[in-house]
């Protein structure tokens, strides 16, 4: 199944295509609504009220690692180097529908890249290093795949994921399931069945599924978090004075005039809407639609393009429509179908500018397939962010969802920057139901209406955590809590201060740690009178050490019947 990360005329190709063009296009919870109704061009996004989760969303959703792992079995030595990634494909299918668990398809993922090692003879082998034309297939018999990036949609106890393990049901032998199962093993629906294509209808909960199979896991290994709310970089986008977006409506299918497309009438929505926002429509120098206006002195321009100037990602005959607008813009919205095997057509070199853009990939299963294929195309985080969905995109929305979106960052671009990306996901949230929507890249952006959150403060000495946590009842663990200095410093003296309550204090023992040395802040002192602690405590045990890195403090409860939470926490670093 190598040939789903390759774009080309080859007939398996198409066959993948025309198989799965019309399979991607249904609902994330929904998708029956107005194409009219309300205009989000009128709204106002600020403050809504939203905050960033791990992978930046609006929804409850945490992006985490996992690493897969599985025994198979194949036909060949040829077959077992791809078998991996082939076998994760049904993965993939299994954990999403039963776990909620949405994993980046390794099919987009370039080979050396991937991080697969055989279990050979008791002992994890990298495939790198893996004669496998001089191994005996029946030693390829069990693998994984480490370093895999999720979502995890609303766990079920996201305070504990590390560690959590997801099991999938898969084929222990993926290849000829046609043959071998025919349809059991697959809810397909009114669409046609292909060995090419099994993997995403694979349903081995049905009935009369007979095929063995065998336990695929994920476990989590990494949960990604940040700091705080993210923006787009609004400074990058305004640097002109202007922000130049575009919009791609791609047609849904169909025999009759490209006029009763649904995208067609999903263009005429949004040209709609945006004109009874102000904007005056014009063309563009490609002959597209245009559509400007003009905030605190931003001009904001968004060219549209129909399905009759660019139909999809299967549309190779003007694929330089497509070249052209993603050259010119800033912001790229593409709204259309996925079609699996297209994620290069994201790849070819010299589409894009070497500046910051922002692309919205509004189709089904963007985080699982075309994210990676977007940063590849671009080459670094520091120049794009990728707004994707991941699961199933609903069709009628789409307009609205769209509008929401430019809406929300031009608003933030023309009044200082005031939306972050949790108030433009949110304003997305609103008119799909389920939202399924989050962003990639801007984990490390650097604007903030505040200031640049990537420069160091030279001066900066006092550092402060205030995440509330709860202290453990009678656990010699305790809780821990973070904080980072970003800088070099070596300090003349330590001031910690803490600010805890706690029904018992003579059961907690209290240190702070920080590249081995450890300061014993409290151990077990009793006190009869208080039911907190709220003090500064100085230490010159870190003097000279460099400060650079994470100081941890630890509270442990060691005896029954008392709890407690550490409210807040600081420190305050003297320079020698």
């Amino acid at each position: 199944m190598r040939f789903l990360n390759e774009i080309g005329c080859n007939r398996l190709f198409w066959r993948m295509v025309l198989a799965l063009a019309g399979v991607l296009v249904v609902g994330c919870g929904g998708g029956n609504g107005n194409l009219e109704d309300d205009n989000p061009f009128l709204e106002d996004y600020r403050d809504a009220g939203k905050e960033d989760s791990g992978w930046i969303s609006a929804v409850n959703a945490v992006e985490v690692e996992v690493t897969l792992e599985s025994d198979i079995r194949t036909p060949g030595k040829w077959q077992a180097v791809y078998g991996p990634a082939d076998l994760s494909q049904f993965g993939l299918t299994y954990l999403r529908h039963e776990h909620n668990l949405f994993i980046e398809s390794q099919m987009v993922v370039p080979e050396q890249e991937r991080t697969i090692e055989w279990l050979l003879d008791g002992t994890w082998v990298n495939a790198e290093d893996v004669d496998v034309y001089n191994t005996p297939l029946e030693k390829l018999n069990h693998f994984r795949i480490t370093g895999i990036n999720a979502v995890a949609y609303k766990p079920e106890d996201p305070e504990h994921l590390l560690g959590k393990t997801y099991p999938a049901e898969v084929p222990r032998y993926p290849y000829d399931l046609l043959g071998s199962a025919g349809e059991s093993c697959a809810s397909h629906g009114s669409h046609e069945l292909w060995d090419e294509t099994y993997w995403y209808f694979w349903d081995p909960q049905r009935s009369d599924c007979r095929l063995e199979t065998t336990t695929m896991t994920a476990t989590v290994t990494g949960v990604i978090t940040h700091d705080g709310p993210r923006y787009p970089e609004y400074d990058r986008l305004i640097q002109d004075g202007k922000v130049e977006a575009v919009v791609f409506f791609g047609a849904f299918g169909g025999s009759g005039p490209i006029e009763e497309d649904l995208g067609f009438r999903s263009m005429e929505s949004f040209t709609r809407k945006i004109q009874a926002a102000g904007f005056v429509q014009t063309t563009s120098p490609d002959g597209l639609l245009r559509f400007t206006r003009t905030q605190y002195d931003i001009e904001q321009i968004v060219d549209v393009s129909s399905p009759a100037d660019f139909r999809g990602l299967s549309d190779i005959d003007h694929a330089a429509v497509f070249d052209r607008a993603v050259k010119n813009h800033e912001i790229v919205v593409y709204n259309g179908h996925s079609i699996m095997g297209t994620s290069n057509f994201w790849k070819r070199p010299g589409i894009y500018p070497d500046s910051y853009q922002i692309f919205f990939f509004n189709g089904c299963l963007g985080y699982e397939y075309y994210v990676r294929a977007i940063l590849d195309g671009k080459g670094s985080w520091d120049k794009v962010d990728v707004i994707s969905n991941i699961k199933e995109t609903p069709s009628a929305p789409q307009p609205k969802v769209i509008a929401s979106f430019l809406a929300a960052v031009f608003q933030g671009a023309a009044e200082g920057g005031r939306v972050s990306y949790g108030e433009v996901l949110g304003a997305i949230g609103r008119y799909t139901y389920n939202s399924c929507y989050g962003v990639s890249g801007a984990r490390n952006n650097c604007f903030s209406p505040d200031g640049n959150l990537c420069e160091e403060n030279p001066d900066q000495t006092y550092f402060e955590s205030d995440a509330a946590v709860d202290i453990p009842d009678d656990d010699p663990a305790g809780v821990s809590s973070a904080i980072q200095v970003p800088r070099s410093l070596l300090p003349g003296g330590v001031d910690v201060e803490i600010d805890l309550e706690h029904t018992w204090l003579g059961d907690l023992r209290i240190t702070l740690e920080h590249q081995g040395t450890v300061f014993v802040i409290r151990d077990r002192v009793d006190d009869y009178y208080n039911t907190g602690i709220t003090g500064t405590f100085s230490t010159d045990l870190f003097d000279g050490l460099d400060a650079r890195g994470t100081w941890t403090l630890t509270v442990s409860d060691h005896q029954q019947a008392d709890t407690g939470v550490l409210k807040r926490w600081a420190l305050e670093l003297s320079p020698q």
